[in-house]
């Protein structure tokens, strides 16, 4: 289980086995004895799972396959009222950062900034269908209204996540071989 907080995974996970053969239908392991019983039938052989997964909309974890991804947002503080929904898309040149989306009610616009401190968007008043769009560093998001007004400094945040593998894949596989923890592969 992953906490609700968590934005992505990121597992490479490399295994060194063989096959081990026993013909009695006893354990290979009988409780209290430290003897491992049966034969070894193969040689080692290394074999990896690799996996990447983000925060979706339910707060569970889905697969992450995108060469650049956000995670779902989250409501920064729980308290806030407000029941909008906000859709993120991202540019190919979104880069990995964390991100606030917060709603200022005397201007009614939303502002998108990123914890690098490198600037900030700005959405303006909502469009006549009611939504606002605001678009910074490869980052867009849609934000519409629910039914209950957001209130003053209600935010989101959420994170994006760009691989830096030359293959411009995040590798999500059970394999032979093991993965080289440099490049993933």
């Amino acid at each position: 289980m992953v906490d609700t907080i968590t934005s992505f995974v990121v597992s490479r996970n490399t295994f060194r086995e063989f096959v081990r053969m026993k013909v009695k239908s006893q354990p290979f392991v009988i409780s209290g004895q430290e003897h491992l019983f049966g034969s070894r039938v193969s040689d080692w052989r290394d074999w990896h799972c690799s996996y990447y997964a983000k925060r979706a909309d339910a707060g569970n974890m889905e697969g992450d396959y995108a060469t650049v991804s956000a995670s779902a947002p989250l409501k920064y503080n729980k308290n806030q009222t407000g029941n909008g929904t906000v859709v993120i898309t991202l540019a190919s040149t979104a880069p990995t950062d964390s991100y606030f989306l917060s709603y200022t009610s005397a201007q009614n616009s939303w502002y998108l900034s990123n914890a690098s401190a490198t600037g900030f968007g700005d959405s303006g008043l909502p469009a006549p269908n009611g939504t606002w769009t605001v678009t910074f560093n490869g980052v867009t998001a849609v934000i519409t209204p629910g039914s209950i007004p957001f209130d003053t400094e209600f935010n989101w945040v959420f994170n994006t996540f760009r691989t830096t593998m030359s293959s411009g894949i995040k590798p999500n596989e059970i394999d032979l071989n093991y993965v080289n923890p440099t490049t993933g592969y």
